[in-house]
């Protein structure tokens, strides 16, 4: 045997050492996956301890060259700098410093997008969805009564997180399984798809049974969108999704007590607003916006700076006595208007360059991109009614899924030619066939 060539058996013991810390950053991705509808506290760890473990990493370089190939990674550094560069107009740098975790949490975007493959982020996929279904189990059973968790209660059941956050991951991963209901056709008579009708209806329902009316909206634009892109734009598509909807619309509000007391509950805030009355749910939110809206008008192109918003807002709406209601509000109630109350309409047309871009990336298949076009929906409409990158769980979903679909637009297309690759490459996308 040559003497420089090592024993078989230590190639071996080096390759599934290698292994080992090649997946270690997706194995704790998968946990992170897992854990976003259950821990906060893992989501935190996990936040921190990624990011630390891929910066420490060999071939850091070849993944900032592949990220700076991307537009749309590029356009949410983009926002996230522009947020950071407001510091030099706030006074108030420590609540800044305090708004600043949303990008924090973001660190994990250039991480999924690097680090996985196709099986990867499918299993990242799947991980989200057994939380999602864990959490609904729990769930079920406060809301039945069979036992209490925190400060959870039959009438506000969701154990893990607020409601509004809640309703934004059941509606996410409801859509997904609808969609991949869709692509089982026939087989959705088998044991597989009578199991995921199962778990849609599980997730659906429950939708519909919390408070949360952020994401129920979501979930309708985001349905209609998935069907209208699965099935291809026409009118017939656009009458059949409207009747689905419709449909459970009409059954969540004649079988669900909870849904139809809201739904009344709404038009009754409605009527309220019409009489200029503000101190509802709806009519809170619905004076937050105006105040925001006095706000950017006297501050348009650069707002008011990321840690200046809120004490600006409580100045304002003093000179606002109709909307003094929602003097006690947080925020704006809204992710457009918080954002640009904060960085101005510039920031604002940044986020909006941002998903048109994200809408426009590559994608390798037909379902990828259905599933991308019904999450930014979703996405979108959610954060009509809760800023959505200021609630941990909530932009660490975010977080996730625009990792995940940035990853399958940095991977190269299946089938394409694999001859000596230009240019920086996905590090995930070739596998050695041997070791050297």
């Amino acid at each position: 045997m040559n003497p420089s060539t090592p024993p078989s058996f230590l190639k071996e013991k080096n390759l599934a050492m290698g292994l080992t810390r090649k997946n270690l950053i997706n194995d704790f991705l998968v946990i992170y996956a897992f854990s976003l509808p259950i821990s906060r506290t893992a989501v935190s760890m996990l936040g921190m301890l990624i990011p630390l473990l891929w910066l420490c990493r060999k071939g850091i370089g070849a993944d900032v060259r592949l990220l700076k190939k991307s537009p749309t990674f590029l356009a949410l550094l983009g926002i996230a700098g522009f947020h950071l560069l407001s510091f030099l107009w706030t006074r108030d740098l420590t609540f800044g410093l305090s708004n600043s975790k949303t990008f924090f949490y973001w660190c994990l975007i250039p991480v999924i997008a690097t680090r996985c493959s196709r099986e990867d982020l499918e299993e990242l996929s799947r991980a989200f969805i057994a939380g999602v279904t864990y959490s609904a189990a729990i769930t079920y059973c406060i809301m039945a009564g069979l036992f209490t968790y925190r400060d959870s209660t039959p009438l506000y059941p969701s154990p893990f997180m607020s409601y509004i956050e809640f309703s934004f991951f059941l509606a996410l991963a409801g859509l997904i399984l609808i969609h991949q209901g869709l692509t089982l056709g026939k087989d959705l008579k088998s044991s597989r798809g009578l199991l995921k009708l199962g778990q849609i209806f599980f997730i659906v329902i429950l939708l519909f049974s919390i408070n949360g009316r952020s994401g129920q909206i979501g979930f309708i634009a985001g349905l209609l969108t998935l069907m209208l892109v699965h099935f291809r734009s026409g009118l017939k598509t656009f009458m059949l999704a409207c009747g689905a909807i419709g449909m459970i619309l009409v059954i969540a509000f004649q079988a669900n007590p909870l849904f139809h007391q809201r739904v009344i509950t709404t038009y009754n805030e409605i009527s309220k607003i019409r009489h200029a009355e503000y101190d509802s749910s709806l009519g809170m939110r619905i004076g937050a916006w105006r105040v925001g809206l006095a706000m950017i008008s006297e501050r348009p192109l650069l707002g008011s700076g990321i840690g200046d918003a809120l004490q600006d807002f409580q100045d304002t709406i003093k000179t606002m006595p109709r909307y003094q209601a929602s003097a006690w509000f947080p925020h704006m109630h809204n992710q457009y208007i918080q954002t640009a109350v904060q960085v101005g309409l510039v920031g604002l047309l940044l986020c909006l360059v941002f998903f048109r871009l994200f809408l426009t990336m590559p994608l390798p298949d037909p379902a990828t991109r259905v599933l991308r076009t019904t999450f930014v929906t979703l996405f979108l409409f959610a954060c009509l009614g809760e800023p959505l990158w200021i609630k941990q769980l909530s932009n660490g979903l975010f977080t996730l899924f625009t990792g995940i679909y940035l990853s399958y637009s940095l991977q190269p297309t299946p089938g394409a030619s694999t001859g000596a690759p230009k240019g920086p490459q996905h590090p995930r996308a070739y596998q050695p066939e041997a070791v050297a």
